[in-house]
């Protein structure tokens, strides 16, 4: 589609090559190529692998020559990259007779140029267009010429760039004689390095037909929703049996980095691990990785024709193959192991790596019963029961106190037995233990036992008991203390078990009191007021000057007193609280 109308790209298509990791044809005509040491890089759309490259003199590509083979009129696209520095031959049909049959040039500026020469004797007439393609990018390029006048179009990414005429008639190709990458000087050969191409080229179609303008904006738009989803690299897996094997790579890079820092083709590993190697083709990176288990063994495991067992029957276990010798979990040798009894059955396999264990597998008798014993109470306490029951169907219960009921009632704590007997009279044998609840302890705790004036002292008591009573009469586990005395907390559990617990508070008579001698109300910020210990913030102070005069007194003192109207001196204090014994005494200086 091309603005809304249907354009067929197909009709008249003689040769389609998108260069996809191959040179096949895909119009159909079945008009495939060869390659002659180019190689595969990135298109235009980054895709690695899916472009045609020339990096070297004589790395060319023959196409069928019955793609160009008696046209009169034709269509010629493609994509190209051009690397060359000079001029540079990017398409040569030819035949015994003229090895100018028609050719694609780039000229040494860049610009495209054609001809035709198509009569013995008779020179070529070439058309130059005027668009240079020297810029490193991918262009596209349509050539047309109408068999019957001659006339020749150039077009360059999908706009038209030079008209002209070239001779008429139809095109004669000779076997071989459709090369991309240098110019036949004969047919099939005579290339001179002067001529060879170096770039890419891309997405190559020949027509029967001359394609019109919206063919050739079409071709240019055309994207074909090309993505290389082919894996960048290869992924195997290797086991082998000895301490060590050399890893090469099957594909040629231009350059080698693996993940041990060897730069080399191949790599001798004597440990199991993920060995990668990135490399380098052309511009495309590749990683192949190989993850490598030295001294291995096969798998091992075991299968049973059947897991029921039936009373004096027996089933066959068969282990798995590639093992030297097997032995069994009784000692029984062999791959094939015939068990008479319930169990868990396995063998192990020895081979030259090592030996390996197998699976295992559980075998029952069809009729067979598991015994399990279930409490409704793993703990008990104060009078408390707990009936164990056995699973029942079996013939006989006997247990540990001697009852032979398929359940029991216990009242204590302990370990209790109990051996049952199928009807095959095979016996089993299951122990369940009781515990006894553990009595809650009883622990105060405190962040300390001395009271300093106007504090308190949080203390709490341990979980787990039904009533708390305190000494002073307060109930619960948390009390808050504000005076020294001995406090005694007695705590009742659920089986009534009586626990007391004590504590002596004292109060803390040997405390050190912050009081600055000097602060300074100079309005900078700093030390502005006389501050006193934070825990005496709220006590009563007076300050005197040094004959005994009263210049300032506050009840509840805030730490805001700044000396307002005294000069620079020093000044006597007295600090009083309910929570001092005697009164705090002392000078502060005032400095402004």
């Amino acid at each position: 589609m091309l603005n809304g109308q249907a354009v067929d790209l197909k009709s008249g298509m003689t040769v389609s090559l998108n260069f996809n990791s191959n040179v096949e044809d895909i119009s159909g005509a079945n008009n495939h190529g060869v390659l002659n040491d180019t190689f595969y890089r990135k298109d235009r759309f980054d895709n690695c692998e899916f472009a045609l490259g020339f990096d070297e003199y004589l790395q060319l590509a023959t196409i069928s020559e019955s793609a160009f083979q008696s046209l009169n009129d034709f269509s010629v696209a493609l994509w190209i990259k051009n690397e060359t520095n000079g001029f540079a031959t990017v398409m040569s049909v030819a035949n015994s007779l003229r090895d100018n049959e028609f050719n694609i040039n780039i000229l040494s500026d860049g610009r495209i140029a054609s001809n035709v020469y198509n009569w013995p004797n008779v020179p070529g007439i070439r058309i130059e267009g005027s668009e240079s393609i020297n810029d490193g990018n991918w262009h596209h390029v349509v050539i047309t010429r109408k068999g019957s006048d001659g006339e020749t179009a150039i077009y360059v990414d999908g706009r038209l760039d030079i008209k002209g005429a070239m001779p008429l008639g139809v095109i004669e190709v000779g076997g071989n004689g459709f090369v991309l990458g240098n110019d036949q000087d004969c047919l099939a050969g005579c290339y001179s390095a002067n001529q060879q191409f170096f770039g890419a080229i891309d997405d190559l179609r020949v027509y029967n037909r001359l394609v019109n303008q919206d063919e050739i904006e079409a071709l240019f738009q055309f994207k074909d929703g090309e993505i290389n989803n082919s894996p960048m690299g290869s992924y195997k897996s290797m086991k082998v049996c000895t301490d060590q094997v050399e890893l090469s790579i099957g594909r040629n890079f231009d350059t080698y980095s693996w993940n041990t820092g060897s730069q080399s083709s191949s790599i001798v590993v004597n440990s199991s691990g993920r060995y990668v190697v990135t490399g380098n083709v052309k511009d495309c990176v590749f990683s192949d990785t190989t993850d490598v288990i030295l001294n291995s063994l096969p798998s091992l495991s075991i299968v049973s024709d059947s897991d029921n067992l039936k009373c004096k029957e027996s089933i066959l276990i068969e282990a798995t193959e590639g093992f030297d010798s097997y032995e069994w979990q009784d000692g029984t040798l062999g791959r094939v192991y015939s068990a008479t009894m319930p169990g868990v059955y396995s063998v192990t396999g020895y081979a030259s790596c090592g030996e390996r264990v197998s699976n295992t597998v559980e075998i029952v008798r069809s009729d067979d019963l598991t015994l399990e014993l279930f409490a409704t109470k793993l703990e008990i306490s104060c009078k408390e029961v707990s009936i164990i029951s056995a699973t029942s169907g079996f013939t006989s219960y006997k247990w540990s106190n001697g009852e032979t009921g398929s359940s029991i009632e216990v009242d204590k704590s302990g370990v209790f037995e109990v051996v049952v007997t199928d009807e095959c009279g095979t016996e089993f044998v299951e122990q369940i233990e009781i515990f006894e609840t553990a009595e809650p302890n009883l622990e105060l705790s405190y962040s300390k036992l001395k009271l300093s004036c106007g504090e308190t002292i949080n203390v709490s008591a341990s979980d787990g008991f039904r009533e708390y009573k305190w000494s002073n009469g307060s109930l619960g586990k948390d009390l808050v203390i504000d005076s020294p005395g001995r406090y005694t907390l007695t705590a009742i559990s659920d089986c009534n078990v009586v626990l007391e617990e004590s504590i002596n508070v004292i109060s803390e008579t040997d405390i050190t009191y912050f009081i600055p001698n000097t602060f300074t109300p100079n309005n900078d910020g700093v030390n502005e007021t006389f501050e006193i210990d934070y825990r005496l913030v709220g006590s009563t102070l007076n300050i005197y000057n040094r004959w005994g005069k009263k210049l300032y007194s506050k009840d509840s003192y805030q730490n805001n007193w700044k000396a307002e109207g005294l000069e620079s001196s020093n000044y006597y204090y007295q600090i009083t609280s309910d929570c001092l014994d005697f009164p705090i005494k002392g000078w502060v200086k005032v400095l402004r």
